[in-house]
């Protein structure tokens, strides 16, 4: 338990907290920096299936509490390292395992099949849910990837349809999320094997199927970077390139599956706009941060996260916000498009 007697946090500040990049009002504290302190704290005690919680009241100061499910042993550190060392005869071939991923999103989708693919992992992705329960109980795959917000069937009425099958009710499901509400932990208690939060990175998702899957999966060789505009004034694909090791044909077929999704999102959120239809742009927003994030549009993703929040009773300058990050979208798919058109290995 750590606690301090400052200024406090207010209820609405404490629901983001932990949330990347979310700081409390800077002008009316003498805090600075990159807001990233309790997110990554928040992080490592996900990963170690404890709790973080946050207890504040406005002129009285704030108390953390950090909760970690130790056990105690009579094992040293190296006895306990050598008994659970993994061999090669451990391991199984990457060839022998299948992993199912569904999401409705097809960026997303298209975004995660790219790593499977650049690491040669056998999968099958669906955007249906019961198209993906089917082939569940057909093939019975090692691992299931699902996100949690989709329509007709969620995340979780994917997993209770899992379960409700003895066939497929043992198989592993990990939640694909941008919700940063509920902690690893939470999700692990409703049944899911694990949660990665999106935008999530390459390493993240491997790390999650060797400690899933005991499988062999050898990174590949880094390719030379081609000579490509990566970053401008809207856009930073550095990461991108770095996540897909410096495939810029990976890169590009993601970000063309971008652009369309976007195109259609662009043409809801005006008439969204135009019939003041406070629901459907905060929808959008939520479908279209991760998205953005992955390519640092930070003109966008920030107004996206703050529309994505605001509550109905919040509704003063709303709209204006919208048709401001409307014209930041426009501007930041303009010059991807521009990247789009670049040939790979050109020097511009």
């Amino acid at each position: 338990m750590v606690s301090d007697s400052g200024i406090g946090i207010t209820e609405e500040k404490q629901k983001h907290i932990f949330d990347a990049f979310s700081q409390g009002d800077i002008s009316t504290t003498v805090y600075e920096g990159f807001g990233l302190g309790l997110f990554i704290t928040k992080s490592l005690v996900d990963l170690l299936r404890g709790t973080l919680t946050l207890e504040s009241e406005l002129g009285k100061g704030s108390t953390f509490v950090c909760y970690l499910p130790l056990q105690e042993t009579n094992t040293t550190a190296q006895e306990a390292k050598q008994k659970n060392a993994i061999t090669s005869k451990d391991l199984v071939s990457i060839k022998s395992i299948h992993i199912l991923i569904v999401d409705d999103d097809s960026y997303q989708l298209g975004f995660l099949q790219e790593i499977l693919n650049h690491y040669k992992i056998p999968h099958t992705a669906f955007h249906d849910v019961e198209e993906a329960v089917a082939f569940a109980q057909n093939e019975k795959p090692n691992l299931i990837f699902t996100d949690i917000q989709m329509p007709i069937h969620d995340g979780f009425d994917f997993l209770k349809l899992l379960n409700a099958n003895p066939i497929t009710a043992k198989i592993p499901v990990v939640a694909l999320t941008g919700n940063t509400e509920k902690s690893a932990q939470e999700y692990i208690e409703k049944g899911f094997a694990n949660r990665l939060l999106k935008p999530y990175k390459p390493d993240h998702l491997i790390a999650t199927i060797k400690e899933i899957i005991n499988v062999e999966i050898l990174p590949s060789s880094i390719r030379s970077l081609p000579q490509l505009n990566l970053v401008t004034s809207s856009y930073d694909l550095t990461d991108m390139s770095l996540f897909l090791e410096q495939d810029m044909d990976a890169v590009k077929k993601i970000l063309g599956t971008f652009l369309v999704i976007t195109q259609e999102r662009i043409v809801k959120w005006e008439q969204a706009i135009s019939k003041k239809d406070f629901e459907t742009l905060k929808d959008l927003a939520h479908k279209m941060n991760p998205m953005f994030t992955q390519v640092k549009a930070e003109s966008v993703y920030k107004n996206l996260r703050v529309i994505e929040r605001t509550k109905e009773n919040e509704t003063i300058g709303f709209y204006g916000l919208c048709d401001e990050t409307l014209q930041a979208i426009k501007t930041t798919i303009g010059e991807l498009e521009l990247f789009m058109a670049t040939d790979v290995g050109v020097e511009v």
